[in-house]
């Protein structure tokens, strides 16, 4: 089991206790959601899919708090082979506001990834917990469009590390909000359009 703590880890640590001391309550409806998006997803190490699918994300805050579960459900086929990507995803975060327009939030992530690959009646399995941070800077351009961009860490049970980062924007529809996102992972990418309603 690794116990040694990457230098970007412990920095975010930092920010986020630094935070705690000095922050202000931002605005709820920032954290508070359920959320649809449509996913499209490929892996280096697996080339001959394109994998696609739905995500389901919900979001609850409290004052600077938060926490956020994700679950998603990806498959594809190719040369008579059916390849399915479910992962799972719990954060607890803090919001720490900047500026009027200008928040960044701070996040410990605990999740897993499962891959299955079959034929016929063959099937393949491989799954992984991990563990991890990442941190997000949103900023508010205007009343109805938000631009965000994030990075982050993952440690994974089989000595594997993730790093990704995370580029997207919002447009508001009062409760309603559409939105678009990519994410860069050490060995894969998606690219998600987002479906938001706040509450």
């Amino acid at each position: 089991m690794k116990t040694n703590v990457p230098t970007s880890v412990r920095a975010l640590i930092t920010a986020a206790s630094v935070g705690l001391l000095l922050s202000s309550p931002v605005q709820s409806e920032d954290y508070d959601f359920i959320q649809v998006n449509a996913v499209q997803a490929e892996y280096a190490a697996h080339p001959m899919f394109t994998f696609r699918g739905v995500e389901l994300r919900a979001s609850k805050g409290w004052r600077n708090f938060f926490t956020e579960l994700r679950y998603r459900d990806l498959t594809d086929d190719s040369q008579g082979l059916d390849m399915e990507e479910k992962r799972w995803n719990a954060s607890l975060g803090y919001a720490i506001p900047i500026s009027e327009r200008t928040r960044v939030d701070v996040r410990a992530n605990f999740g897993d990834v499962e891959l299955t690959l079959s034929k016929s009646q063959r099937t393949l399995q491989q799954s992984s917990d991990y563990s991890g941070v990442s941190t997000f800077i949103h900023h508010a351009v205007s009343a109805r469009v938000d631009l965000f961009a994030g990075l982050e860490y993952q440690s994974w049970d089989k000595d594997f590390d993730q790093k990704a980062y995370h580029l997207g924007s919002n447009y508001r529809f009062d409760r309603l909000t559409l939105g678009a996102e990519y994410t860069k992972y050490s060995d894969s990418d998606a690219i998600n359009l987002v479906l938001r309603y706040s509450f």
